[in-house]
């Protein structure tokens, strides 16, 4: 179970004012609640962004594939502290059924201060529109200046795989021996691999030029996801984070390759 920043209980600010900062995320982990149920799941990268104001917090949500749940814009006049969240609302106490795809209210979660969910709560119809915002240990890289076009894509290749095979914590045998496979498959010394373990400068963004190439690399990631054995919402939205950032669909592109794996298996 998630565990969150912890709040007092402070009910339409009566125990005094709350501050909420201004601040755009992108979400890579998308459900849609009805009736106790995920009916809808995207990995598709979605920015949100919140702007504070003084009358109260206005949303965006850049996605036009979720207006179909969603009004993509709106805006919030109430704040309150509760437990494990701070909810923002449009009147929360009025009861009733709201605007068609308005929400009523937006809960923000929290961890060690950072932004780590949000639960947008629509009643007309009854539905939840939840963003899960990704905390990944983020695995780095120094670049050396010195460093070609292929040493660099390789270190990002490197990098993607271990990414994918940490995003739950524990590497099992399998996906490190998968791994070694990968490194002797593109010519990968254990001078990259000690160098994406160990420095703590992040590596900036180096897509092959090549597609297939591109594939190659979330195909990889899909192949370790898959090992890893339990293929959660958090891999695959990093595997369509990377999608995205490729120029590929992400949710039709993690698709095929989980299809292509299995029927390799």
């Amino acid at each position: 179970m998630e565990t969150y920043d912890q709040f007092s209980i402070n009910l339409l600010e009566s125990q005094g004012s709350i501050t909420i900062p201004s601040v755009k995320v992108i979400s890579d982990n998308v459900n849609i609640w009805e009736n106790g149920g995920v009916v809808e799941h995207s990995v598709t990268p979605t920015s949100i962004i919140l702007d504070t104001q003084s009358e109260g917090v206005s949303y965006i949500i850049a996605n036009q594939k979720l207006g179909q749940f969603i009004n993509l814009n709106g805006f919030f006049k109430e704040k309150s502290e509760n437990k494990d969240r701070i909810l923002l609302s449009t009147d929360l106490f009025a009861g009733g059924i709201g605007e068609y795809m308005c929400p009523d209210m937006l809960s923000l979660f929290y961890k060690q201060g950072k932004l780590a969910k949000l639960q947008f709560t629509i009643t007309n119809p009854s539905r939840i529109v939840e963003f899960i915002i990704p905390i990944f240990d983020q695995i780095e890289v120094t670049p050396k200046e010195d460093d070609s076009y292929e040493t660099k894509v390789k270190l990002w290749h490197l990098m993607c795989v271990i990414a994918i095979s940490k995003a739950n914590g524990i590497r099992n045998p399998t996906q490190r021996q998968l791994i070694e496979t990968i490194m002797k498959r593109e010519n990968m010394t254990e001078e990259h691999l000690n160098r994406v373990n160990n420095n703590a400068t992040s590596i900036s963004f180096m897509p092959p030029a090549d597609d297939r190439k591109k594939l190659r690399i979330l195909y990889d990631m899909v192949v370790i996801m898959i090992a890893g054995g339990q293929m959660t919402d958090e891999e695959k939205g990093l595997i369509g984070d990377i999608a995205y950032k490729f120029g590929f669909e992400p949710d039709k592109t993690l698709d095929y390759l989980m299809q292509t794996v299995f029927n390799e298996m």
